[in-house]
């Protein structure tokens, strides 16, 4: 089935926070290697975005994607993990980066978060989002191209790329700002 993670994302160019959290189940102070199964987030040491996968071998993922992205406007965001393996970051309805994934996600029990990762001992407080996070959503399927224009297309206000409107609404219509 593969999965997806999607949002809309305003990044404050004051990002403070090296490594900031978009969507996770990650613990940032690891007690065991399944600490870090899937993340989409911002680096703001290098302007890029990324989105990582890891299997629970080791305390680093295995495989993270990235491109550059600008702060201070609003984007359409979407990390696709795929049945077969590969793995697409998307900004704004363009392919940016993708990879070959050859594991199986690890999982952690933890739950999903938005805008901050799990703290040490499994609260929440670190690797803070600063900006804005609107329309995230979390599927356990991974997204089709055309189903990830159609998203876009809605987010842009553009007619849908199959015709007949809009396009599909995105499934959380809720903004949230995290400030650190």
């Amino acid at each position: 089935l593969g999965c997806s993670l999607e949002a809309v994302v305003n990044i404050d160019a004051s990002q403070l926070d090296t490594s900031s959290t978009i969507i996770t189940k990650r613990q940032f102070f690891a007690g065991a290697t399944t600490e870090f199964p899937i993340s989409l987030g911002y680096q703001s040491s290098d302007g890029k975005l990324y989105f990582s996968l890891d299997s629970g071998g080791n305390f680093t993922a295995d495989l993270s994607l990235s491109a550059a992205i600008t702060t201070g406007a609003a984007h359409h965001v979407v990390g696709v993990y795929r049945p077969n393996g590969v793995c697409e970051l998307w900004i704004d309805n363009v392919l940016a980066a993708f990879g070959s994934f050859t594991g199986t996600i690890a999982s952690n029990g933890r739950n999903w978060l938005i805008g901050a990762s799990h703290g040490n001992g499994g609260g929440v407080g670190n690797h803070r989002f600063k900006g804005v996070i609107d329309e995230a959503a979390i599927f356990s399927a991974a997204l089709s191209e055309a189903r990830i224009a159609e998203h876009y297309a809605a987010f842009a206000g553009l007619p849908s790329p199959g015709g007949g409107g809009g396009g599909s609404p995105l499934p959380v219509t809720h903004a949230y700002g995290f400030v650190s």
